[in-house]
């Protein structure tokens, strides 16, 4: 729990960290990475105050997850859609056009949401067994 907290917010700091780069070095005026980073953020810290906690609901964690999904499922969803949107540099063409630098930024955003909806997906896999295990084995079979 610590470590995907931790893993939440760190790539919520890299995603608003690159989405400003791609402001400051681009025309774009798609901004998912400034909402999507803290939404990420906080939910890696609240993660993390799970952690800390001796026992905490599952279903609260789940609820949890399924934020962290969608963050992650729209970031990507929206990276994937301005990447290929984008207009790259060619000799020809000098406004309004991504260089390699904004190019390799959106990349990279495609890549830190793909990899926080991977570690979500796993996550809340692990959880739902956890917590089938855990009903499976509060609740003494009643026969008739």
């Amino acid at each position: 729990m610590l470590l995907s907290g931790f893993l939440y917010a760190l790539w919520g700091i890299i995603a608003v960290s690159f989405q400003l780069a791609i402001t400051v070095n681009s025309y774009s005026t798609n901004y998912h990475g400034f909402w999507t980073g803290p939404i990420l953020i906080v939910g890696g810290i609240l993660m993390m105050v799970v952690g800390f906690r001796p026992a905490f609901p599952l279903a609260q964690l789940i609820r949890m997850y399924y934020t962290g999904l969608t963050v992650s499922a729209v970031g990507l969803i929206v990276s994937i859609i301005n990447y290929s949107m984008s207009n790259q540099c060619t000799s020809m063409t000098y406004s309004y056009c991504d260089d390699s630098l904004v190019s390799n930024l959106k990349i990279s955003l495609v890549i830190i949401f793909g990899c926080a909806l991977i570690h979500t997906i796993l996550n809340m896999v692990y959880i739902s067994k956890q917590q089938k295990q855990a009903i499976s084995t509060s609740i003494p079979n009643v026969t008739n």
